[in-house]
């Protein structure tokens, strides 16, 4: 695949899906400095957010939140707490959801000693959120370690990132769920690793790969950054990979945020200078027959010095989005995100992305995830209910997926892809299928040379029921498409007619 190095321009808004506006999600209980939207995560019908600052117990105290989705908007399910509360845990500085579990990072945590930090897991019951484990890293534990700077959760995978270990040279810990306990299966710390590395700053997981970026590690010059990728086998994982991006330069900081979705990383070096000094960038990689190798390099032509894009990064299927928080388009610190699309041979530009009445020192695109057809960007520094920077989170639909509906009724007794309809159709069609068990399912696009074309679902733990899931094709071309759902070991196609 070629390498393609895109610049998004402002000119192009007017042809965006979601260029400006997206829905505004907030606390019930917001009050002044509470930066709710420093970390968000989503899965299915259930999002957490982070609220590093929040004072449920004192100063930097922190919470999490959880919502749910009602069919037509987000309402706050739960607010999160950790059972020891007290003054600067940070509880909320990172957050993870995955199925009916969640993981909130307070690397603020003094167990240990100072900013020693933890890990909370809670695990839903009925309509409640309770704690359930407690992670950190135990005797190993040391002032400053800043265990819960990141983490991230994927089924039975959890990944906690203490980028302050060892002089901030740094490490990862990964535990495997055994029934209700968190259990220690590695300790990432390379061997070439040194003091200022910051191995840990950013973690993501997919299946059995899980990615570690060391924003501060030498490789092509002091501090360019890189990133690790460790496979599992069984209960084992190895090192697969280390790599940073092309024609990176001393205090790039790659690494500084990753993003991974099955076979395609996103890797934010918000203080690269290819645009002006930290203006910032992004690479985007894929794996092939086990390999990783570049596919695109994104930076804002219009960028400044400053700007951070690449702070957050988010990707989903051939959708990939880019934070830059202190961007000014909108006012000093009012902040952008960017989207790109895979369109079957290179990523594209699609939009620049702001949220509704941007204002100064929004810090819009400090955090994101994308999922199932949506897009979720922190604004830890909005100001709204008469209140100065309480944060919110706003949520934009993204081209592709529309909705991923579930249906009620009695459980199916087996595994189904029903035809899509209507078909043919334009552009917009539903594809109805049926789980008999609990299942991590996948859900793509190929065209008739067999090229991936979309992904509507990646590797999500669903529950068992009836689905109907909505394409909207208009960003591809009219044409014979093949709808593949993966669902454990078992695979479904059925062929669909896109017509204009």
């Amino acid at each position: 695949m070629k390498i393609v190095y895109a610049a998004l321009s402002l000119l192009i808004l007017n042809l965006a899906l979601m260029a400006q506006g997206g829905s505004m999600v907030i606390a019930n209980d917001p009050t002044s400095n509470d930066e709710f939207g420093n970390a968000v995560d989503v899965q299915g019908q259930y999002m957490i957010v982070g609220a590093q600052r929040d004072r449920p117990s004192g100063s930097f105290s922190g919470s999490a939140y959880i919502f749910q989705w009602n069919g037509n908007a987000w309402t706050e399910m739960q607010k999160l707490g950790a059972d020891n509360p007290g003054s600067y845990k940070r509880f909320g500085w990172s957050v993870a959801i995955s199925g009916t579990y969640a993981a909130v990072g307070a690397r603020g945590e003094n167990t240990g000693g100072n900013n020693s930090g933890a890990a909370y897991i809670f695990q839903l019951n009925g309509n409640s959120w309770q704690q359930i484990d407690k992670v950190s890293e135990g005797s190993g534990a040391a002032e400053d370690d800043e265990f819960g700077q990141s983490i991230a959760m994927d089924g039975d995978v959890l990944v906690v990132g203490a980028w302050g270990d060892d002089g901030e040279q740094g490490a990862a810990y990964i535990y495997h769920r055994n029934g209700a306990s968190w259990q220690l299966a590695e300790r990432l710390d390379p061997a070439e690793s040194g003091s200022g590395d910051f191995f840990g700053c950013s973690v993501a997981v997919s299946g059995n790969t899980v990615v570690v970026g060391a924003p501060g590690a030498d490789v092509n010059g002091t501090g360019t950054g890189a990133v690790y990728v460790y496979e599992r086998s069984g209960n084992t994982w190895t090192r697969t990979a280390r790599f940073n991006g092309s024609n990176g330069g001393s205090g790039d900081a790659f690494g500084y945020s990753v993003a991974l979705s099955g076979d395609r990383l996103i890797v934010g070096a918000n203080a690269a200078d290819f645009v002006a000094g930290d203006a910032g960038a992004a690479y985007l990689f894929t794996r092939s027959n086990g390999a990783w190798s570049e596919s695109a390099r994104f930076t804002d032509s219009n960028g400044l010095s400053g700007d951070e894009f690449g702070e957050s990064v988010a990707i989903d299927g051939n959708l990939a989005m880019v934070g830059a928080h202190h961007n000014g388009v909108n006012g000093s610190d009012a902040g952008a995100a960017f989207l790109y699309q895979f369109d079957g041979n290179s990523w594209q530009p699609v939009s620049s992305v702001y949220p509704n009445a941007p204002m100064e020192g929004d810090r819009f695109g400090n955090a994101m995830v994308m999922r199932d057809g949506h897009a979720f960007v922190g604004a830890f520094r909005r100001d709204h209910s008469d209140k100065t920077d309480p944060g919110s989170i706003f949520f934009f639909q993204t081209p592709g997926v529309t909705a991923i509906d579930p249906l009620p009724g009695a459980v199916p007794t087996g595994f189904r892809l029903e035809p899509n309809f209507p078909n043919p159709f334009n552009p917009g069609t539903v594809i109805p299928f049926s789980l008999s068990r609990n299942e991590v399912v996948s859900l793509r696009i190929f065209n008739l040379l067999g090229q991936e074309m979309a992904v509507l679902i990646d590797g999500e733990t669903m529950a068992s029921g009836t689905y109907h899931i909505s394409w909207d094709a208009q960003a591809f071309p009219a044409g014979v498409y093949f709808c593949q759902l993966n669902a454990g070991n078992q695979v479904a196609t059925r062929r669909m007619l896109y017509v204009k």
